[in-house]
């Protein structure tokens, strides 16, 4: 496959979406208020998308980021996302709250 790009405003929608799972102790793809994965999308800028797919992490805090993937891995919804020929850019972002951290993957493609 090929490499996916990374892409500014994916990573600002990932990491601020992280924010707000490890904030509000949330998990889930609605967010607390309502927002989707393409109303976050289009608020941190990545606006004409054609495909998009996020994958959420909640764990302790010491967890390596290969344990992390190896659980998306391991999950075959998580494993598709990942692995989708729809793919072409990728943003990423954690947030660490007390014992636990919160990951978002998201993926796009315009």
């Amino acid at each position: 496959m090929p490499p996916l790009a990374r892409n500014s405003a994916l990573d600002g929608s990932a990491s601020s979406y992280a924010a707000v799972l490890a904030t509000h102790d949330w998990f889930a793809h609605e967010g607390p208020d309502g927002s989707t994965l393409s109303s976050r999308a289009e608020v941190a800028g990545y606006s004409g998308w054609k495909y998009l797919s996020e994958n959420l992490y909640r764990g302790f805090y010491g967890d390596a980021a290969a344990r992390i993937v190896q659980a998306w891995v391991d999950s075959p919804g998580h494993y598709s996302n990942m692995m989708s020929l729809q793919n072409t850019e990728i943003g990423v972002g954690c947030y660490v709250n007390g014992d636990l951290r919160w990951c978002v993957q998201d993926f796009g493609d315009r």
